[in-house]
């Protein structure tokens, strides 16, 4: 990293990075820094804090710091926080078009900038999370798997727009045709083999298969409750021959 200082690139970073200390340590290196920044960091004049009304905006500087407070949107809950080492505290109008009418608007040349730099990669994360089906009582190790599926399926959207000639489906049917694809091939295997079972070597005699039990009933796994004094762990799947009940992963260590 020591090998780009000292050289005046400008970073731009969102508000997990961006703090005060950072910001002057970068700049003491000849490295500028722009970037949002949470109103509970350190160091943050609580004048920046106080409510704005939509399109007002608030500008403070303290040497090679300034701090813009902006409120864009009524929406808006706070006020957006930027911090540069780099820019000015001027104002950049530009066009945008709502409901069919191109309107002028003004904005503090902070926010362009940031927009210019950073906004494909907020726009690439506000595609993901409107489709991202999690929750948060899931595992980070699980919410880091379903991201990674979720970014892969919205850029084989993206090619697919891209490679498509007439009309195109919408994000919602594409994402729907994958999973009703995925659903009707695991659908023809099951009915081709409906004594199949989660794992592999379920058709020998010795391993049995499992199925769900109707309802919300539970019972408690005869192969890892109560293991060494350790907890009752109950489930909502038994054996398939014994009927006694049984994880899908304690299916290779369970005898009838």
């Amino acid at each position: 990293m020591s090998n780009y200082h000292m050289k005046g690139y400008h970073v731009t970073v969102d508000n997990f990075f961006t703090s005060i200390p950072l910001a002057r340590s970068l700049y003491e290196k000849n490295t500028f820094l722009s970037g949002t920044i949470r109103s509970n960091r350190k160091h943050i004049p609580s004048q920046l804090k106080r409510k704005l009304e939509v399109g007002e905006y608030k500008y403070l500087r303290n040497r090679e710091m300034l701090l813009l407070a902006y409120k864009e949107k009524k929406s808006q809950r706070k006020n957006v926080l930027l911090l540069s080492t780099h820019g000015t505290a001027a104002n950049k109008t530009s066009l945008i078009r709502r409901r069919n009418q191109e309107m002028e608007v003004e904005k503090p040349a902070l926010v362009h900038v940031y927009n210019k730099y950073m906004g494909g990669i907020d726009v690439s994360d506000m595609m993901v999370y409107s489709y991202l089906d999690e929750r948060r009582t899931v595992k980070y190790w699980k919410k880091v798997v379903f991201s990674i599926f979720a970014r892969m399926v919205l850029n084989a959207y993206i090619l697919y727009q891209h490679n498509t000639k007439g009309k195109v489906m919408t994000r919602l049917e594409f994402v729907t045709s994958i999973i009703q694809s995925i659903t009707t091939e695991w659908m023809a295997e099951k009915n081709m083999n409906p004594e199949s079972s989660l794992s592999h070597t379920s058709r020998d005699s010795t391993v049995p298969g499992i199925r769900k039990l109707p309802g919300r009933r539970e019972k408690v796994c005869v192969v890892c409750s109560r293991v060494d004094g350790g907890p009752v762990r109950r489930l909502r799947t038994i054996c398939n021959h014994c009927n006694k009940g049984l994880h899908g992963v304690c299916i290779s260590k369970h005898q009838c």
